[in-house]
């Protein structure tokens, strides 16, 4: 094929279902389980992720499958029967479809163990994990990991700019998008935050990316919980496609890097636009 000639495809990234076995439906909101969320708002994201159109070629899905309850309402047993029951129902509505996942900090028991894997990395990729780097969207100077790891990522990020062409994690239930720099201010690698299927938001999210794996853009979908639940029906939306309010060629890390010096400059018209849709 001749070299001139570009190839784009899209892949979906879903995170944090956080499946309740306990969830069950009253008028009584003290007798909702601790985390409510179910069976009825996951199987509502499958079935829009299988009616959307046109499917991905693969999904990523960054975990954090168990529901956000204490410790001792867990067990080993329990956390592999909830992984189970979702790896089996992604399957029942994707299909054939490839799923590659990621752990998350509540995908073992206790919660917020870690493990240590390696992998050989070849011509290009993308890296999926649950918790990012860097800095939180919704505190002051607190990393989402402790700050020593955080730098150790960062300068192995830096390290594999020429082979790595983006980063996605869940874990923080935030809508966030970062550019990394070098020591010399130059956007290195682009790195994305899916918001939760589950409470704070819900959404799932696909990306494209085109023959040499450079990023090109994000559709985001979300689910209105409350016209849900006085409906009694989902009807899932498309919330924003990142590049068009903004007028970007592509989501790559020099694009993004310029689109966020663009938000320093006196009333500036991207920022609110950036303010309105992500905030």
């Amino acid at each position: 094929m001749p070299n001139n000639i570009s190839i784009s495809g899209r892949f979906r990234h879903i995170f944090d279902l956080h499946f309740d076995p306990t969830y069950h439906v009253t008028d009584e909101y003290t007798k909702v389980c601790f985390s409510s969320k179910g069976v009825p708002l996951i199987l509502s994201a499958f079935q829009h992720m299988r009616q959307v159109a046109p499917q991905p070629e693969f999904m990523i899905w960054t975990r954090d499958s168990p529901p956000h309850v204490p410790s001792g309402e867990l067990s080993t047993d329990v956390v592999i029967q909830v992984i189970s029951n979702m790896t089996q129902t992604i399957r029942e509505f994707l299909l054939d479809m490839p799923v590659y996942p990621a752990l998350g900090n509540h995908d073992y028991w206790p919660q917020d163990q870690l493990l240590t894997s390696t992998n050989d990395i070849y011509q290009a990729a993308v890296v999926i994990a649950h918790v990012p780097v860097g800095y939180l969207p919704y505190a002051r100077n607190t990393t989402a990991v402790r700050e020593l790891y955080s730098e150790r990522l960062v300068k192995i990020i830096r390290n594999y700019r020429e082979i790595i062409s983006g980063y996605f994690y869940g874990h923080t239930h935030r809508d966030s998008v970062m550019v990394l720099q070098d020591q010399q201010g130059e956007p290195v690698n682009s790195l994305f935050v899916t918001p939760a299927v589950t409470p704070i938001k819900s959404a799932e999210e696909p990306y494209s990316n085109n023959r040499d794996y450079g990023l090109l853009d994000i559709w985001q979908y979300y689910l209105n919980l409350i016209e849900a639940n006085q409906e009694k029906r989902s009807d899932w939306k498309l919330e924003y496609v990142i590049t068009e309010p903004f007028g970007l060629k592509d989501i790559q890390p020099h694009s993004l890097l310029q689109l966020a010096l663009s938000f320093e400059m006196g009333q500036s018209e991207a920022f609110q636009k950036y303010f309105a849709i992500l905030w």
